[in-house]
């Protein structure tokens, strides 16, 4: 059986199927959500001091990690959130 490459070829007068695309914005906001529980549920259990100095030192670092993971969350790839809040993404498809 012979292919024709008129039978391969799209066309492309017709309209293509236009469908949005958000699922970047979904997953960026949906990870961005739980890192930020996360960091704050960190900070808020290590906010009681410990009576043992080696138990606080270890505080003390859970607590600027979290602290940090909290703005890292915040204020990392603003501008890629930014694109994606402002600027729609399609799909196109084109139907033979």
């Amino acid at each position: 059986m012979r292919v024709d490459s008129k039978d391969i070829d799209r066309d492309y007068d017709k309209e293509p199927i236009m469908i949005k695309n958000d699922y970047l914005l979904k997953a960026e906001l949906t990870s961005r959500i739980a890192l930020l529980i996360l960091f704050i549920w960190g900070i808020s259990i290590n906010l009681i001091p410990e009576a043992d100095p080696s138990d606080e030192r270890y505080r003390h670092m859970a607590l600027y990690t979290a602290i940090l993971g909290l703005l890292w969350t915040l204020f990392s790839k603003l501008k890629l959130l930014y694109r994606l809040i402002r600027e729609n993404l399609y799909i196109s498809i084109y139907d033979n």
